[in-house]
């Protein structure tokens, strides 16, 4: 009883600041250690949503989900031009073809030729634009996974991807 006493004058005459701090340092202490117990979790239970929730309220997931999807949107935005790079440069190689046929010269071949090695390019594109993506998704399981976001670690397994992008959503603020 004596120490309880004692206890509650000392707390008296700490600054309010100073024990909300301490409580706040707690509760972020204790968060980050329900998160790394979770960090294989395999299925959104009642448990993993309040953790989600409080990511939401305690924890900077918001700014790392934003740096994620710009980062993604930056490199989509580049690999669709280079997309359509390639398919300008067809056009142009198409339109001299018919001009020159135009002209009379025959050029039996090249147009086939030309639709080919485009079909080829875009082809090359196609697949470089899927190893990226997987790429960009490796890196998210990265960014989330050093936040200790439930669930998140590097994986090529596709029921894995799907429940993280189940997290995701729920992390995400809903559309008014």
């Amino acid at each position: 009883m004596a120490d309880d006493l004692n206890t509650n004058r000392l707390l008296s005459f700490l600054s309010p600041d100073v024990v909300n701090q301490v409580r706040q340092d707690y509760s972020k202490q204790k968060l980050e250690e329900l998160l790394k117990l979770h960090v294989h979790a395999t299925e959104l239970t009642p448990e993993i949503e309040i953790l989600l929730e409080r990511m939401i309220k305690e924890t900077n997931v918001n700014m790392v989900l934003d740096s994620c999807q710009a980062e993604q949107n930056k490199r989509e935005r580049e690999l669709w031009q280079r997309r359509e790079d390639i398919k300008e440069e067809h056009e142009k190689m198409m339109a001299s073809i018919e001009a020159k046929e135009a002209m009379g010269v025959k050029l039996p071949n090249e147009k086939r030729q030309v639709q080919q090695a485009t079909k080829d390019a875009l082809l090359r594109m196609d697949r470089f634009v899927l190893r990226e993506m997987d790429m960009q998704v490796r890196i998210q399981q990265e960014a989330l996974m050093a936040i200790h976001v439930p669930g998140f670690h590097v994986t090529k397994d596709q029921a894995i991807i799907e429940f993280q992008e189940n997290i995701i959503r729920k992390l995400l603020p809903s559309a008014p």
